[in-house]
């Protein structure tokens, strides 16, 4: 089989990962995805160590979302060099805790685990504003992420966690009801400046303004384990959210629904 042309396009607008994440639905349960991913203790450390994470949440953030589009949107061409940067830049993060906790960024067993917080909050996100998706939709979405998590550093070869909706949601869901989830107290320090962002005055405000969505849209029983905490007001605010949200999202302009990177393809000449 030939290899693909540099300008051709990764997926299709017809593909599953097109139809979830052309549009931006899946940034509510982002934040709380990136605390899912710093609530594994290995990932913690790496981010404490080799980042700017605590001044700079926010941009760590946007970045991940600039890289996950530049593959899920973009040319063959742009997402191998994508790939390149990132293995260079993860490839360099590794090390050991002074409380002996071994890292390094490119262990599959990370790699797959943020990959899975991806997914979910991305099925999440369509499903709030679009309604349940089909077992059938969610598998092809489900493979369209695990090509796309090649470009990350996930081995080319089966990985039984990802290799069907049922075993993800087993996956996931041992993972959430397990042990090590927040187990490190770095865990926890991290989801606070994810939760109240540490970033300019801007920033800052909004974080305030926003924070009972993180808190409300992770799962209720790694709350107390991040030492985060749901209030009376905190879920009277996400009711509100989740009833108003998709009516606004849906009366927004077509245009408006879409990534920056997204929009350029569909609307492309329009």
């Amino acid at each position: 089989m030939a290899a693909p042309s540099p300008s051709e396009f990764v997926f299709s607008t017809e593909s599953a990962i097109w139809e979830v994440n052309s549009r931006w639905t899946g940034m509510v349960f982002g934040p709380a995805a990136a605390i899912l991913q710093i609530a594994h203790p290995k990932v913690a450390h790496g981010v404490a160590r080799h980042s700017n994470f605590k001044s700079d949440a926010l941009g760590r953030l946007t970045r991940t979302l600039a890289d996950v589009n530049s593959i899920a949107f973009g040319t063959w061409g742009e997402a191998e060099a994508t790939k390149k940067r990132l293995f260079e830049m993860h490839s360099k993060v590794r090390g050991t805790s002074d409380g002996g906790v071994s890292y390094h960024a490119l262990d599959q067993d990370l790699l797959v685990w943020v990959l899975a917080t991806l997914v979910m909050a991305s099925v999440q996100g369509y499903e709030l504003v679009y309604g349940a998706m089909s077992e059938k939709q969610k598998e092809l979405f489900l493979q369209d992420m695990v090509t796309m998590g090649q470009f990350f550093g996930i081995s080319d070869s089966v990985d039984g966690r990802t290799s069907n909706w049922a075993a993800f949601e087993n996956y996931y869901n041992g993972m959430i009801d397990g042990d090590l989830l927040g187990s490190d107290p770095i865990c926890g320090e991290l989801a606070r400046y994810l939760v109240k962002p540490q970033d300019s005055l801007t920033v800052r405000l909004l974080g305030h303004a926003v924070d009972f969505v993180p808190i409300e849209t992770l799962p209720a029983q790694l709350l107390g384990t991040l030492t985060l905490k749901s209030t009376r007001a905190s879920r009277a605010k996400i009711r509100a959210f989740e009833t108003t949200f998709p009516a606004i999202f849906k009366s927004l302009p077509e245009k408006r629904k879409y990534y920056d990177r997204s929009r350029a393809r569909c609307f492309e000449g329009k």
